[in-house]
């Protein structure tokens, strides 16, 4: 989640109008940090409270893509209205107006303020987790072949050996 959150703070940095250009000096701003931790907050924060209350972290939460699939999107559909109200009401909070619209564009935090927003990074998110829970299942039941083909093939040598035992043992 950190590194979706620096990717749409550097993606909105290198898009806004007053980007200086790559060989611009590097300066470090505040207001842009503040608002790069204020969103990693808000964004797994929501997360993870959604997660606990769906179950996300047990381990049968994964135990096949489709259980994984479910759980990631059930997560996904409790923690992103949260997390667009918490940052529509920390933006509000920031410009004080809680009524209106006016100036409230420049109080969003600059990751959370392109074109499509917040549509663009709920979806993101829903991409980014659905794709790291699919990787994890599909990762967890190839481990699970492996150690049943192991084991396959442990209990299929010991019977060679056995009957090779028993044949030499008979003189056959």
């Amino acid at each position: 989640m950190i590194n979706f959150c620096l990717y749409k703070q550097i993606a909105s940095i290198v898009l806004a109008p007053n980007f200086p250009g790559w060989l611009a000096p590097v300066s470090f701003d505040w207001t842009r940090f503040s608002e790069f931790c204020g969103l990693t907050a808000t964004l797994t924060g929501t997360w993870v409270a959604a997660g606990l209350l769906f179950g996300a972290y047990k381990t049968s939460a994964t135990s096949d893509l489709p259980t994984a699939l479910r759980v990631a999107s059930l997560t996904w559909l409790a923690a992103m209205p949260v997390a667009a109200a918490q940052l529509v009401l920390a933006t509000a909070v920031e410009s004080r107006t809680l009524v209106g619209t006016e100036d409230f564009a420049s109080a969003m935090p600059l990751a959370a303020s392109g074109i499509g927003e917040p549509f663009v990074t709920a979806s993101g998110v829903l991409a980014l987790m659905t794709l790291w829970r699919c990787v994890y299942a599909l990762f967890r039941e190839a481990l699970l072949m492996v150690a049943l083909m192991a084991g396959i093939g442990s209990v299929s040598l010991q019977v060679i050996h056995a009957l090779e035992s028993a044949r030499m043992g008979s003189g056959l």
